[in-house]
């Protein structure tokens, strides 16, 4: 028997979800990201022991440009626009081979401000 699908809506805003449970989904949209668009990068923070917390602390920093843009009072899509851009969605390596900033050196925000 097939199961049936509820239908989507479009909230104006995201459901209350735990601080937790949003950077665990953001971990992992930052890790499968980065390991398909920067694999080289990726490769050389493993090499130096340093990519999951690398990827933790995007995560972190996502989360917390997010939070600061909405308390600003911007739209939930352009501020989430704004924060994943900025830490999470990293340029493609062959479009740009070097970032201004180490991944390896991240900091989590509240030793980063």
């Amino acid at each position: 028997m097939p199961r049936r699908r509820k239908p989507a809506s479009q909230p104006q805003s995201p459901p209350p979800a735990s601080q937790a449970g949003a950077l665990n989904n953001l971990e992992q949209q930052v890790h499968d990201h980065w390991l398909k668009y920067r694999p080289k990068m990726c490769q050389a923070l493993k090499r130096a022991g340093k990519f999951d917390q690398a990827v933790e602390t995007a995560a972190e920093l996502t989360q917390g440009l997010l939070s600061k843009l909405l308390a600003k009072g911007l739209d939930y899509n352009q501020s989430e626009e704004i924060a994943y851009r900025e830490w999470m969605l990293l340029p493609d390596e062959q479009e740009v081979p070097k970032l201004p900033f180490d991944p390896a050196a991240l900091q989590p925000p509240d030793v980063a401000a």
